[in-house]
């Protein structure tokens, strides 16, 4: 199995257990509370499990983003905090106010975007070549 196709049955699970989660509030079912729980209890551990192996995974492979070489949990960090990034840029020029140049701003977000397009990429390309034991 590749990294992928784990992460594709960890959001598979996650989805799972909110649905059971959401029946397990919303409906009468006294007569099978148990039964109910215990599946929610299974899916959580089945959760764990796929979190523990993706994590070893992430924490002991490197891939290469632009000339350097970094962790894919490394990658996925520097990943989200570019996004952020992008994010207050795009605020920022969604509400501009006369005092601020658009074209600094926007230079600014075309940059990380450029950055988070590498990471983007090399974090998927790994999930889709690396072996899962």
């Amino acid at each position: 199995m590749l990294l992928g196709e784990l992460l594709t049955r960890k959001e598979n699970v996650k989805q799972q257990i909110d649905e059971l989660y959401n029946y397990l509030m919303d409906v009468d079912i006294r007569e099978k509370v148990n039964e109910v729980i215990n599946d929610l209890f299974e899916l959580h551990d089945k959760l764990q499990s796929y979190k523990v192996v993706i994590n070893n995974i992430n924490n002991s492979n490197k891939i290469k983003v632009s000339k350097s070489d970094i962790s894919i949990t490394n990658a996925i960090q520097l990943r989200h905090t570019t996004k952020l990034k992008i994010d207050i840029l795009t605020d920022l020029i969604s509400n501009l106010d006369s005092s601020l140049r658009i074209s600094n701003l926007m230079d600014q977000r075309n940059n990380l975007l450029e950055e988070y397009v590498l990471l983007d990429n090399a974090i998927n390309n790994s999930n889709w070549s690396i072996e899962v034991e």
